[in-house]
């Protein structure tokens, strides 16, 4: 599910370079419980890819699948990701010499929003 704190977090990671390419992950790979992801993985690559300051996107199984095809001089992830990267993928940036670096913009919780939303409805 798009939102806000996604859109705050893109939009700093485009300063890190010329060409911001996004990953979208398949829905078969989204971990987060029954009912999810909210939005099919096609919707949530449109919505990624309609954003003016993304150069592209590309559905992924995992964020190690997008780093060997992008092959990036800079991944980004937010700063809940710190100390939460998979080995896989710390390995793979250190032998291509790819920088890491973390967003510190506002984050929220889809899954909190969620809940929030349904507790809401009459």
């Amino acid at each position: 599910m798009l939102h806000y704190g996604h859109l705050l977090h893109l939009q700093k990671a485009k300063e890190y370079g010329e060409l911001l390419y996004v990953s979208v992950t398949k829905d078969e790979f989204v971990n987060k419980g029954p009912g999810r992801p909210v939005f099919p993985e096609n919707e949530r690559l449109a919505l990624v890819r309609s954003l003016w300051f993304v150069h592209g996107a590309l559905l992924v199984s995992s964020s190690l699948e997008a780093l060997k095809a992008v092959e990036p001089d800079v991944y980004v992830k937010g700063e809940e990701y710190r100390g939460k990267l998979l080995k896989e993928d710390l390995d793979y940036c250190e032998r291509k010499g790819i920088k890491i670096v973390f967003t510190r913009e506002k984050t929220y919780s889809s899954t909190k929003l969620l809940h929030f939303y349904e507790s809401q409805r009459v």
